[in-house]
């Protein structure tokens, strides 16, 4: 049986989590308004799965580099992922990420890293809804 999560379920939850070997950072933020899905799948000895959705950012950035000196892009570059990031937390998004195609991830990769972004170790999959 799929039902909703209860509060109740918690401990099954970790006791899942923790059998898994998952790293904390795994665990579902369960008590922010941006967790917004929460299921478990359910058998008569309890639960056997749960799947949790959290609300997330994904960054789109699109530069002209016909124009303006490539300092003055990085500059501008800067503050506008610097406000990018502060309307999003405004709104209260937790998280921002951003897919960048394999054939530019070497030079804006190092561009977002040296704006304090972080490469993800995971690989990400992505389910299209639309």
């Amino acid at each position: 049986m799929i039902r909703a999560y209860r509060e109740s379920d918690i401990d099954a939850i970790k006791r899942i989590h923790r059998a898994s070997g998952l790293p904390e950072t795994c665990f579902p933020p369960l008590q922010s308004a941006n967790c917004i899905v929460k299921v478990v799948a359910e058998d008569s000895q309890g639960i056997t799965q749960a799947g949790f959705v959290k609300l997330t950012g994904e960054a789109f950035v699109l530069v002209d580099h016909t124009r303006r000196s490539s300092q003055e892009r990085w500059e501008t570059l800067q503050r506008l992922v610097a406000r990018g990031l502060k309307d999003s937390a405004d709104y209260g998004i937790d998280d921002v990420s951003a897919w960048i195609p394999p054939e530019i991830e070497p030079s804006f990769g190092k561009r977002l890293e040296a704006l304090g972004w972080i490469r993800s170790p995971w690989r990400n999959y992505t389910a299209l809804l639309r």
